[in-house]
């Protein structure tokens, strides 16, 4: 049967990009009998599960696919180095679904489908300890690989751990500014990573996982089935991925981290340092931030993704990432006063909004992702409504905020933007008062979106010790 001629796979067809059924069936030299879009498949990724004939027997895979950042060159990159850590991953002995295909031009990658749980809602708290070290074994082995003599597609040569770091964070900066309109935020962020660099030749170089946490791995109840989500694998410092527990926790909760460095250790894994990991923590969070921030308000590209999704996380990752930095600066932060508002006229409507996708478009909708599509963007209409009610006293605020810092009157936020971003870059504001005035900057915006954010409004790093 030719590929399109069934229902199934003309319906294939529709969940996934133009081309990809037919790249499955020549790249596993099978004929695709049925597609069905994975809901939660992730922020930054799509899923979906696919079913395949191979010479007459029946196989489950299962496709993660970037229909977001499909235009990024860069993207191919890490669609090679997932199936390179895959790969090693296997050899290894390591627990990790089996690579069947990868199309980095498309920025795809074909796994076998494991039948586990990713969801971690029924465990009882010692079942999921238990699980969680077994997880951090599996990280340890991962660390413990020797690199010296590792050839992997996409990740380049062994090297100092720092010059990973100093490479990431110019690329960071490089695609910020590709997209012009500077944002004193995130050049703050770029000058703390470079000052703040951790080096020394004690620092080892290893196979990074680079996105450990809550709903990256699969259990059966009992203990861990496979480790997921190797698209960010490099070389690089042990300690980054324990940034990422830090930064996946804030946002997934999982156990304690002081629990899982005391499994590591107990595993055999590398001496803990409190101090890199919070470097790394804001390495990490910067890259998410990064790309939502380019596709949410830099870009004029037409965007693929969850945008409700991407746009509560976005705001969680903004939050994190000052409070980061005025942690590691130790910067006390004074809490936001908001200004006295009246109801506003159209504040029923929101409701009446939110109770019309949530009861009656969602309900209809046959395809489930696009009914979480559809509940999602409720979560932007929230922060429409709070731009609406304080949007023109926290502008005020914060205009007023960097006049005083700054010692010069502005006429407008984007001027005063402009004003203190020239300032972050030429060292003319001292990095706490550049922290300080993005902390209150944020603290504003996320009161905006609170309405619509949930726990994500709290957003805060877990504890180190």
């Amino acid at each position: 049967m030719a590929s399109g001629e069934s229902g199934e796979k003309q319906q294939g067809a529709g969940v996934l990009p133009n081309g990809m059924v037919e790249w499955i069936e020549t790249a596993t030299s099978s004929q695709v009998i049925k597609v069905e879009a994975a809901v939660g498949a992730g922020v930054s990724r799509e899923g979906a599960y696919v079913t395949l004939d191979v010479n007459g027997e029946v196989k489950e895979a299962y496709l993660a696919f970037d229909v977001r950042r499909a235009d990024d060159p860069s993207r191919a990159e890490w669609c090679r180095r997932e199936a390179a850590a895959l790969r090693l991953a296997e050899e290894n002995g390591l627990r990790a679904p089996r690579v069947l295909a990868c199309w980095p031009e498309q920025r795809a990658i074909l796994t076998h489908r494991l039948y586990a749980e990713a969801s971690l809602e029924d465990l009882d708290t010692a079942t999921l300890n238990q699980i969680a070290e077994d997880y951090v074994g599996e990280i340890v082995k991962l660390h413990r690989i020797a690199v010296d003599d590792l050839n992997m597609d996409g990740f380049g040569t062994p090297g100092p751990v720092d010059a990973w770091a100093i490479q990431r964070t110019e690329s960071l900066r490089l695609r910020h500014d590709l997209h012009g309109r500077e944002d004193p935020l995130f050049l703050l962020v770029y000058q703390w990573l470079e000052k703040n660099l951790p080096s020394g030749d004690d620092i080892p170089t290893v196979v990074v996982h680079g996105d450990v946490g809550a709903a990256n791995f699969l259990h059966d109840g009992s203990k861990l089935v496979a480790v997921l989500d190797w698209e960010q694998s490099h070389f690089g410092d042990p300690m980054e991925d324990f940034a990422m527990f830090s930064l996946r926790g804030a946002l997934f909760p999982f156990v304690p981290l002081p629990l899982l460095i005391k499994a590591y250790e107990k595993k055999g894994g590398y001496p803990i340092d409190l101090q890199r990991i919070r470097y790394y923590r804001t390495l990490v969070t910067l890259g998410s931030l990064n790309d939502m921030h380019g596709q949410l308000v830099q870009s004029d590209e037409p965007f693929a993704g969850n945008v409700g999704k991407v746009f509560v996380y976005y705001f969680g990752l903004l939050t994190l990432i000052v409070q980061g930095m005025a942690e590691a600066e130790g910067i006390e932060l004074e809490p936001l006063i908001l200004p006295e508002v009246p109801v506003r006229q159209w504040d029923r409507l929101y409701d009446l909004v939110q109770d019309e996708i949530e009861k009656n478009i969602a309900p209809r909708c046959s395809d489930a992702a696009a009914a979480d599509r559809a509940t999602s963007l409720v979560k932007v209409m929230r922060y429409w409504q709070g731009r609406e009610k304080y949007g023109a006293a926290f502008d005020v605020s914060e205009t007023n905020d960097i006049s005083e810092v700054l010692g010069e009157t502005f006429s407008s936020l984007e001027n005063a933007r402009g004003a203190l971003a020239e300032a972050i870059k030429g060292d003319g504001v001292s990095m706490p008062e550049a922290i300080r005035l993005c902390c209150r900057r944020v603290a504003r915006e996320m009161e905006a979106a609170r309405r619509g954010l949930g726990p994500l409004a709290d957003s805060a790093y877990p504890p180190l010790i």
